[in-house]
């Protein structure tokens, strides 16, 4: 199989939504999920996808797989593929933003600490670093 995005793009697929018929490149800019009334998501047009490709694929001898049940598959997996993606980004840039949360603690912590230990120091120790400066 060639790549989905290519046979996406050479289809000109497009999916439909409450608000309109999106492109492939517009699923890059929806929410993973979205709470809101009327905010498309990319889960809501997986869980539409799915249900019309389970739909469709009713077992039947009569019935051979139809050219739109390969189409709903690929749209499928290009949402997937996509929600995939961006769950991915969404993860790391919470793990940097902790990692940076917990950097910025360590570093206050460091601050504080050498405080305690300059403030230990006699007068006379103090006295002497400053007129080393």
């Amino acid at each position: 199989m060639s790549n989905i995005f290519e046979t996406a793009s050479r289809l000109k697929l497009r999916f439909a939504t409450p608000q309109g018929t999106l492109s492939t490149e517009d699923l890059w800019d929806l929410p993973l999920v979205s709470e809101r009334p009327g905010v498309t998501s990319l889960d809501d047009i997986y869980k539409s996808l799915a249900k019309k490709l389970q739909d469709s694929a009713t077992p039947s001898l009569a019935k051979k797989p139809t050219r739109a049940n390969g189409l709903l598959k690929l749209s499928l997996d290009i949402v997937e593929h996509i929600f995939g993606v961006l769950q991915a980004e969404a993860d790391a840039a919470e793990e940097l933003k902790v990692r940076a949360e917990r950097k910025q603690v360590l570093l206050e912590a460091i601050a504080d600490a050498s405080k305690r230990e300059l403030s230990a120091k006699s007068t006379e120790e103090l006295r002497a670093e400053l007129a080393a400066l």
